[in-house]
């Protein structure tokens, strides 16, 4: 099996092709849910677009956990959907054997510098009334919250817009957060964490009809581009949004033992190695550890 994007859609699947998939997908949700301290906030919304139903699920990008991670929250029998498919780094996928197995969990690579095999895959997935999984980021940014802080307002990729257009705006994006997963899984580590504290919260859906064009968006379209980027920005913000309210604990002891507000952390006390491990090590506490060790702080 080499890292190339999928010919054909998961109804021309074979037997054993869907016996392979089912096998996997079942056991990823279970995974996440028994290995790791695993919480979904709002997750009724989550489930608001059942199987059939086509959507894009859109988080921040922190670690190769976060495919795995959205789907245990999404996937029966946690959630709603029986198939996810996610974009996975191509060059990593071909030099990358245990990588390159996500294929049979519903992940396809994507070459940034050829993205477009890809996004059409992903639109004929959507078009089969799948959902998809994809981080405006384009790769992994960062290990914290902090760094989501600093790095999310960031210009994205314009990928998650190419896909909506192409659907002549007719696909619903559900904002994501994934909190804790650049901490249970290092960058080049291969064992995750055992118990770390995860948790997936879901913003509000965005609708994107009010760019339905008759006949349908063309690549060469002068504004394709322009207005790709825009959709793009709009999804990172509602991420963004979305860090911004689940992580107030989390800046608020940083500001208590720091003294400084979080928009004045700067980037040499980001790169400080003590910093990164005292980050890793509180992104492992749940909601009610983070108050009492807020509570700890002097104001």
């Amino acid at each position: 099996m080499t890292a190339t994007t999928p010919k054909i859609a998961r109804k021309h699947w074979s037997f054993f092709q869907r016996a392979r998939y089912l096998i996997i997908f079942k056991a990823i949700p279970w995974f996440i849910h028994h290995y790791f301290r695993f919480v979904i906030h709002d997750k009724e919304i989550g489930n608001s677009f059942p199987e059939g139903t086509p959507a894009a699920f859109c988080s921040n990008h922190q670690s190769n956990l976060d495919a795995l991670i959205v789907g245990g929250a999404i996937a029966e029998p946690y959630g709603t959907r029986r198939f996810v498919s996610f974009m996975g780094n191509g060059y990593v996928m071909k030099e990358n054997w245990l990588y390159r197995q996500l294929s049979w969990a519903g992940g396809f690579p994507v070459f940034h510098d050829n993205p477009s095999p890809a996004l059409r895959f992903a639109v004929k997935t959507l078009k089969e009334g799948k959902a998809i999984f994809m981080s405006p980021q384009g790769k992994r940014v960062g290990k914290s919250p902090v760094d989501d802080y600093f790095n999310l307002p960031k210009e994205p990729r314009s990928g998650i817009g190419r896909v909506i257009l192409l659907m002549n705006g007719k696909l619903p994006v559900v904002p994501m957060f994934i909190h804790g997963a650049g901490a249970a899984l290092s960058r080049g580590g291969f064992l995750p964490r055992y118990k770390a504290y995860i948790s997936v919260s879901f913003g509000d859906p965005l609708s994107f009809e009010e760019y339905e064009m008759e006949g349908g968006w063309k690549e060469d379209d002068p504004e394709f581009f322009p207005t790709a980027k825009k959709i793009a920005t709009r999804v990172m913000t509602a991420i963004n949004e979305q860090m911004l309210e689940q992580e107030q604990q989390f800046f608020k002891i940083i500001e208590r033992k720091y003294k400084r507000p979080i928009n004045q952390i700067s980037e040499d006390l980001r790169k400080d190695r003590s910093f990164q491990r005292y980050l890793r090590n509180l992104c492992n506490y749940s909601p009610q550890e983070l108050q009492q060790t807020l509570d700890q702080l002097t104001p």
